[in-house]
């Protein structure tokens, strides 16, 4: 009997490493899995506005050529800028940045868009003001976007999501971001993007 139970023992004593090891590799298996479907993630989040301005100019690209063929020329279906930002009188000022010139990358193009979509919408909105102007500045490492109205101040991160998601775009982009809104205004948002022209 003490011969079967020293046996019993023994090969419960290999089956000790090799549970150990399957539950190792069952780790392993689950913490890669992990990695993997984070880095999909969040190349799929960075990508996501390089996409959305690539099937714009594609789409942008067959309606041109469509009107071509046909003559008639075919509006665009995604008009972000409607409503009240028509109700907002506006300069706008570009510096360094030729029609024919190198452009910036996709990704800056799409925040750069977002920051003065955004920061009109919030003028036309919440600043009592008529006028807002954007400039735009090609810097030798990146591209400036400034955008101010003449309306009351105040503007205020945590009152909405406005303000923080232009940060939040702008500081994914590794860019960095300030806002100037003194009671009484004027507001100035000052956004800075870097990018290799």
């Amino acid at each position: 009997m003490w011969k079967a139970v020293r046996q019993a023992a023994r090969a419960t004593l290999h089956l000790a490493p090799a549970a150990a090891l399957a539950f190792g590799l069952w780790l392993f298996i689950t913490v890669l899995l992990i990695t993997a479907v984070g880095t999909v993630v969040v190349v799929g989040a960075w990508l996501l506005p390089e996409t959305v301005l690539l099937l714009r100019r594609i789409a942008g690209a067959k309606r041109a050529m469509t009107a071509g063929w046909t003559g008639q020329r075919i509006p665009e279906a995604y008009r972000p800028l409607t409503g009240t930002l028509r109700e907002v009188e506006g300069a706008v000022e570009v510096e360094g940045l030729a029609e024919d010139g190198p452009r910036a990358p996709a990704a800056v193009e799409a925040a750069a868009y977002f920051v003065v979509a955004e920061a009109l919408t919030n003028a036309a909105k919440h600043s009592g003001s008529s006028r807002a102007s954007v400039r735009l500045v090609r810097l030798k490492r990146g591209l400036r976007v400034r955008v101010a109205d003449e309306g009351r101040g105040g503007a205020d991160e945590s009152g909405g999501s406005g303000l923080l998601g232009i940060r939040r775009r702008v500081a994914a982009l590794d860019g960095t971001m300030e806002i100037s809104s003194q009671p009484g205004g004027p507001t100035t948002i000052d956004a800075a993007l870097p990018c290799v022209w």
